[in-house]
């Protein structure tokens, strides 16, 4: 049995490195497909957002993956910032490989790398795909009103405890690139001791539920040799004394 153990850990790490290392280099025709769907499903929620007083967002997928030179990371998308009132935009070169696609690949990776039943395991990509999807539009909504605060002046009020809020969250949640790494193990984790717990739970109420009549039995086992050994009257007796 610790063999057996050893041998499905070892198997179960082995397909996680590899999903990994299969999947962590897309081809630039996956990659652009990637952004140009996110972008859509993404756009339905920042366009619809003000930022502060006049701000607002897009996010447009490039045709070529490129690296300009006001950009720190290669780009497969930009990240536009127009303001009410202003020509232009503010363009964002940003990379949802790195920011959305690796973190969606980890948490997958791990989830069918653990053994799962097949219910369980669909249950916990799915929700993986929701919550990394719905974290990765949340950075994005971040970064735009970070990028606002800081570069535009008359867009968010200064000086105020939402700004010093703001510029806490952009630096402890993303800039620290390991943050793209564990935060997906840590949802990983998460959904599989949560689809694993009602499994629990269940084999619990069912235990009780065979307990229960061993101990009805065990009742009724007593209550008929208690009736067995009870002394029984004496037919003379009942029947009184003769004539």
């Amino acid at each position: 049995m610790k063999a057996l153990s050893v041998r499905r850990i070892g198997a179960s790490v082995s397909l996680f490195l590899g999903i990994i290392a299969v999947g962590a280099w897309p081809s630039t025709r996956i990659a652009l497909g990637f952004s140009a769907g996110y972008c859509a499903l993404a756009n339905l929620v920042i366009e619809r957002v003000t930022f502060g007083e006049r701000g607002h967002a897009r996010l447009d997928a490039l045709p070529t993956i490129n690296r300009r030179d006001s950009d720190n990371v290669t780009s497969d998308t930009i990240l536009s910032l127009p303001v009410d009132g202003y020509r232009g935009t503010i363009p964002l070169g940003i990379s949802l490989r790195r920011d959305v696609y690796l973190p969606l690949l980890i948490v997958a990776a791990l989830i069918v790398a653990f053994p799962l039943r097949v219910r369980q395991r669909l249950t916990c990509l799915a929700l993986a795909g929701l919550v990394t999807l719905a974290a990765g539009t949340a950075a994005n909504a971040l970064v735009v009103a970070w990028t606002f605060s800081v570069e535009l002046k008359g867009i968010y009020p200064t000086g105020t405890g939402a700004t010093a809020i703001r510029n806490f969250a952009y630096g402890a949640l993303l800039l620290p690139p390991g943050n793209r790494f564990v935060a997906p193990l840590a949802l990983g984790v998460g959904l599989i001791a949560w689809v694993l717990r009602p499994r629990r739970a269940l084999r619990g109420r069912a235990a009780t539920r065979d307990v229960a009549p061993a101990a009805d039995r065990r009742e009724g086992g007593r209550a008929r040799d208690d009736q067995e050994n009870r002394p029984r009257d004496d037919p003379a007796s009942v029947a009184g004394p003769a004539p």
